[in-house]
C-alpha cells in the first residue's frame, strides 16, 4: 500500500474514534438525565466490536458469510419513517 492510502485508513480511524467518543459521552449523559429505559434499549452501548470492520466481508452473500449479519446501529429507525422509506432495507437482514 502507498503512503497515500494509509493516510486515508488513518484518517478514517481517527474519524471512527472522534463519533464514538461523542456518542460514549452523549449515552452516559442520558443514563445520567435518567433517559427511560425504552430510549436506552435504543440507544445502547456502542462496544469496540460495533464499530470495528472486517475488510474480507465485501460480500455478505458470498460463501460462507450467511451467518454475519450488521452492528445493531445499522437498523436504528431514527426519525421514524422506514415504513415510508426503502432506503434501508438494504441494512436489514
Amino acid at each position: 500500500m502507498t503512503a497515500w492510502a494509509w493516510k486515508k485508513v488513518s484518517d478514517l480511524d481517527a474519524m471512527v474514534a472522534r463519533y464514538s467518543a461523542v456518542y460514549h459521552c452523549c449515552q452516559q449523559q442520558m443514563v445520567s438525565l435518567g433517559a427511560d429505559q425504552s430510549i436506552l434499549n435504543h440507544y445502547q452501548i456502542l462496544n469496540e466490536k460495533d464499530v470495528t470492520v472486517s475488510t474480507a466481508v465485501a460480500d455478505s452473500n458470498a460463501r460462507g458469510h450467511h451467518l454475519d449479519s450488521l452492528t445493531w446501529f445499522w437498523t436504528m429507525d431514527i426519525p421514524k419513517d422506514t415504513h415510508e422509506n426503502d432506503w434501508m432495507s438494504e441494512c436489514k437482514l
